[in-house]
């Protein structure tokens, strides 16, 4: 009786683990998801029109977000899951030329990722540089 009892809460405790869900954060219409309150309002305007000129001038859409933690959406772990997972659920880019950048900082957790689209996976590592300085 006792196993079969033992074996009954090990099962609720393994399938109630995996119900947890994953969420991310609805998809904005602006450039920017300042979800950490990190950025002032001047330097998210600035950000805001370059982001927007990349648009205008190549049509490539960027976000960028910040967050707290990656548990505030109930994931722990890397970043790269999560911002692969962010980039998907919010569709960036354009599907047909599957581009699209989204630039994800998790502040608490320490942690960033640039995820690229197939086709801005070209990009040099001297250009992605220079997309983070500005």
């Amino acid at each position: 009786m006792n196993r079969l009892t033992l074996l009954l809460f090990l099962s609720f405790l393994f399938l109630s683990a995996s119900l947890v869900a994953q969420t991310y954060p609805d998809r904005p219409a602006e450039f920017i998801s300042d979800f950490a309150n990190i950025m002032d309002d001047e330097e998210e305007q600035r950000i805001t029109l370059s982001l927007s000129d990349l648009k205008q001038s190549r049509d490539l859409e960027m976000k960028i977000v910040t967050i707290n933690t990656m548990a505030d959406y109930g994931f722990t772990g890397e970043i790269e899951p999560f911002a692969t997972g962010l980039f998907n659920y919010w569709g960036i880019g354009d599907a047909n030329r599957n581009d699209g950048i989204l630039m994800l900082i998790a502040i608490d957790d320490r942690a960033m990722r640039i995820e690229l689209e197939r086709v801005t996976r070209h990009i040099s590592i001297k250009r992605r540089k220079r997309l983070l300085k500005k």
